[in-house]
């Protein structure tokens, strides 16, 4: 870059980019008849020296307190001789709690300009961005980033005071802020101020690391090209070096006109970063419109830092909801924190637009656990919190319902045909049942025995009619009992056809003619297969009354005689013996 094609003072290209650069031209002239200091102040030990001037701590003797009072280095020009009256006049004319006491200005020992003004021990803040460990840092809040926006703060009162009363500073960088020992912030050096409306000092002043872009280009000068230089200040706050640092001069220069994106590490506060973004924006309508507005947005920033915490707790925890292998009462605990946590933060700051972000990005990460748990109903009420509709997982939803209602129906399918077979279902139904049909016959072989023998068919058949009839009207109220089921309907068909065929196979063999004994030994055996058929296949209690009949059946081959009693008592017998083994080995149900 050519200096010429900026319009600067050959002068500038040696110039330190860390160092004021001061108008060349007289400034305001010394006025005559400035007061005698001389016998005011007792002149004590050096505080400092500048480009153009020295401070000395001093006493006052009217007073008798200390002082701070500046004056010129020997070898220092008329023209630094009417800055310095320039410098206090104005300074002078700004009483505000963030801009340092002017007491008075005066002639001192050696006939030039001396300024006396408050005495503050403290330290540049320049002084203790650059050494983390210093002590000042102990009187400071804790928090660093706390420590700078209340430090900020104090600059942009100071300019704002300054603003009302229309003037601006022009010179605001970490050396020229001043941090007491109780707390005090001071805005020092109003060297290169500038009354609104006053034609500015021809050539470039300023300091370059911290310059806004008009101050090369000479103008227009505005309250924001203050706001800029509290940005660049903010910014070595927040990156630990100046906003155009550089090696040669000509390098800061093409910097500042530039205006790169400002660039902060991954550890400053995102709200900071973007606040010295704005306030160090290459276009002044880019940034903020006052240094109050820059300052309120620090303030918002610090009350924020809560706020922050919160969403930066939830974004952990949020993070526990997606991990593989994670257990389900982890998931929710974690769900349960994040979502509490981010409505707190919400609840401090309501405009926490990385927070709500998080927001949703939580939720949705908790729904789609829910649909992998199959918790439609806990899935569709994180859905609806959702502020913006989600077809994807809307549709996520209607197919896990979908699964859900097949699934239910095979479900409920396979329990109906398991209570249609389970032997608890009925239970008690079925043991009065096989009771009250084993009295029944125990009934009819008790009158059998009374006759001693069965004399014909017809008595037989008639016996059977009536045994049958009292059998069907037992089991039929076993068919339409209330905890009936497959079971229980099955025994009672068995039942009823068992003796519906023997009633058949009696009137076959009246009808052919065989002996009454020898028919009712087949009939038994006929029987046989029906207890044989329960017991294998409805319910296997049935079993215990086959053993009863076979023994009835081998008695009356072995005795004829008695087969006419022998084989009622075994068929009475079997069904007793099934009643009980109903009855006693029954499960626990109905």
């Amino acid at each position: 870059m050519r200096w010429e094609t900026l319009g600067l003072p050959e002068r500038l290209r040696e110039a330190s980019a860390g160092r004021s650069i001061r108008a060349s031209d007289d400034g305001d002239p010394v006025d005559d008849g400035l007061a005698d200091v001389r016998d005011e102040v007792e002149i004590l030990e050096l505080l400092g020296k500048g480009g153009m001037g020295i401070v000395h701590r001093a006493r006052q003797r009217a007073l008798n307190r200390d002082v701070a009072i500046k004056r010129l280095r020997p070898e220092a020009s008329e023209a630094a001789a009417a800055r310095l009256c320039r410098e206090a006049r104005i300074t002078g004319s700004l009483e505000h709690p963030n801009i340092l006491p002017i007491h008075a200005l005066g002639v001192g020992a050696d006939g030039r300009p001396s300024v006396l003004m408050k005495r503050v021990s403290g330290v540049s803040y320049e002084a203790l961005l650059a050494d983390p460990e210093h002590a000042m840092w102990r009187t400071l809040p804790e928090d660093r980033w706390r420590a700078h926006v209340e430090t900020l703060s104090g600059v942009c009162r100071a300019l704002e005071f300054a603003h009302s009363r229309g003037v601006l500073h022009r010179d605001v960088k970490p050396a020229n802020v001043m941090l007491g020992e109780f707390g005090e912030v001071f805005l020092l050096d109003w060297g290169i101020a500038l009354r609104v409306g006053e034609a500015p000092q021809k050539g470039v002043v300023g300091t370059p690391a911290y310059m806004a872009p008009e101050m090369i280009e000479q103008g227009p000068f505005t309250p924001r090209t203050d706001v800029y230089l509290v940005g660049a200040t903010l910014f070595h706050a927040l990156s630990g070096r100046p906003l155009h640092a550089g090696g040669r001069f000509v390098d800061v220069v093409e910097h500042i006109l530039e205006g790169p994106p400002v660039e902060l590490g991954p550890d400053v506060p995102p709200e900071l970063a973007r606040i010295c973004a704005r306030a160090t924006a290459r276009e002044p309508e880019a940034r903020f419109r006052s240094v109050r507005e820059l300052r309120e947005a620090l303030q918002a920033a610090l009350e924020h830092r809560a706020s922050v915490a919160l969403t930066t707790s939830a974004e952990a925890r949020g993070a526990v909801i997606g991990e593989a292998g994670a257990d389900e009462a982890t998931v929710r605990r974690a769900f349960d924190e994040a979502r509490f946590a981010l409505a707190e933060a919400l609840r401090i700051w309501p405009e926490n637009a990385e927070a709500r972000r998080l927001a949703t990005s939580v939720r949705g990460a908790m729904f789609d656990f829910e649909v992998r748990a199959g918790n439609a109903g806990a899935a569709e009420a994180l859905l609806a919190e959702l502020e913006a509709p989600d077809p994807a997982r809307a549709a996520q939803l209607d197919l896990l319902r979908t699964q859900q209602a097949s699934r239910a129906q095979r479900t409920e399918a396979l329990e109906r045909g398991a209570a249609e077979r389970d032997p608890r279902v009925g239970a008690r139904t079925r043991r009065l049942a096989f009771a009250g049909l084993g009295g029944l016959l125990l009934a009819a072989t008790f009158a059998l025995s009374m006759t001693r023998i069965v004399v014909d068919y017809p008595q037989q058949l008639t016996l059977q009619v009536m045994i049958g009839v009292g059998s069907v009207a037992i089991l039929a109220l076993l068919w339409r009992s209330e905890r009936h089921n497959t079971l229980s309907r099955q025994l009672a068909a068995l039942g009823v056809f068992t003796y519906a065929y023997a009633c058949a196979f009696t009137a076959i063999g009246w009808g052919l003619g065989l002996p009454i004994v020898q028919l009712l030994l087949l009939e038994c055996f006929a029987v046989l297969p029906a207890f044989l058929f329960g017991g294998f296949v409805l319910d296997r209690r049935v079993l215990f009354g086959a053993p009863v009949l076979i023994f009835g059946v081998v008695f009356g081959m072995v005795s004829p005689t008695h087969a006419g009693i022998a084989v009622p008592i075994a068929s009475c017998g079997g069904v007793i013996a099934a009643a009980l083994a109903l009855w006693l080995d029954a499960p626990a149900g109905d």
